[in-house]
């Protein structure tokens, strides 16, 4: 067993060994320890792993922390166990807790460790944003300011730097919204969304909005936006914009533009936003009853006959608005119904 006074600078040199290469007759005293007392040995092996996991820089090391590292401990308030006095905690306990905090700092000793005024390889080192995501912070500014046409240049000019960057299909899919809702520029919002859809999938995918709105413009292309332009009259123009959504759906039956002029006209009655399935099914009912083109008014119906199976689970009121719906001279209202009612057999116990 090693002396307690002697025991004492073994154990600063062992602590001193972490840092720095001791000199050689200090190098040897400890070899020489750690080869006598398997206690310290252990000491030694488990500082090393330490040592090695933390993989701390290598600072000029002067003194003996052991008595300072007590002394801090003790000003922290750890733990003391009865009838155990300090000078008997373990050099393993001392050094290694040392190690894992980089050093507690004691006044008038320097902190052991990475330090902020000091360049070290080991210090956090802040990622910059990217380009793209600097034009997306900007572009998000330029918006709160209603600043639209500077948002969708910045957007513009970043993603035509870069298609590669991380954050290209957060920008894409903000300059497509952007074309759509405050441009209304259908052929650009629609190209945005296209390829958002092809050269980003997984944003595009995670955004049901996106998705939605894609098919919608997509179904409303082939008739050169016609719908989409004539959707934006009906709202500049809230005078008549119920009858104005009658004839969108009789002249789009049983499509996305017909099903967005029917949300409108929800709207108009009393029930907008999002509802339970019987409000739903009533806000539908008013809807049939203030119609008064009858391709509308199928196509109501045949809302009414989804709303029941699928909202209120109810079978046989959807099989009546079905049948109903199934008799309507609108060939493309009627197949529809009859495919329902059809489905609605097979489905039912």
């Amino acid at each position: 067993m090693i002396l307690w006074t002697k025991r004492r600078k073994i154990e600063a040199l062992l602590a001193a060994s972490l840092y720095e290469p001791l000199e050689k007759a200090e190098r040897a005293a400890l070899d020489s320890a750690i080869s006598d007392d398997p206690a310290l040995r252990r000491e030694a092996e488990t500082l090393d792993r330490v040592r090695c996991a933390v993989r701390l820089e290598t600072p000029e090391f002067t003194g003996d922390l052991v008595p300072l590292l007590h002394a801090r401990l003790v000003e922290l308030g750890a733990p003391r166990r009865a009838g155990v006095s300090w000078r008997w905690v373990s050099t393993a306990a001392v050094a290694a807790g040392a190690a894992l905090i980089l050093f507690v700092s004691v006044p008038g000793v320097p902190a052991y460790g990475p330090q902020p005024a000091v360049n070290s390889a080991r210090a956090p080192v802040a990622v910059a944003d990217s380009a793209v995501q600097e034009a997306i912070s900007k572009a998000n500014g330029l918006m709160a300011a209603r600043d639209m046409a500077g948002a969708r240049s910045v957007l513009e000019q970043a993603l035509a730097a870069t298609s590669e960057d991380s954050a290209a299909g957060e920008a894409l899919q903000l300059l497509a919204n952007i074309e759509f809702s405050e441009f209304q520029r259908y052929p650009e919002a629609y190209a945005a969304y296209d390829r958002l859809r092809t050269k980003y999938p997984n944003a595009f995918m995670d955004n049901p909005e996106s998705i939605q709105r894609f098919n919608l413009l997509d179904e409303a292309r082939r008739a050169g936006y016609a719908p989409m332009y004539a959707l934006d009259a009906i709202r500049s123009h809230p005078g008549n914009a119920f009858e104005q959504c009658e004839r969108l759906m009789a002249q789009y039956p049983e499509s996305l533009v017909a099903s967005v002029a029917m949300n409108e006209m929800r709207g108009m009655v009393g029930l907008p936003g999002q509802l339970d399935g019987a409000s739903h099914v009533m806000a539908l009912e008013r809807v049939r009853n203030r119609c008064s083109d009858p391709a509308a008014v199928a196509q109501v119906t045949l809302a009414l006959g989804n709303a029941c199976r699928d909202d209120l689970c109810d079978a046989g009121r959807a099989r009546l608005f079905y049948n109903e719906a199934a008799t309507s001279k609108h060939a493309t209202v009627a197949a529809s119904a009859q495919e329902a009612l059809a489905k609605l057999v097979v489905d039912t116990p």
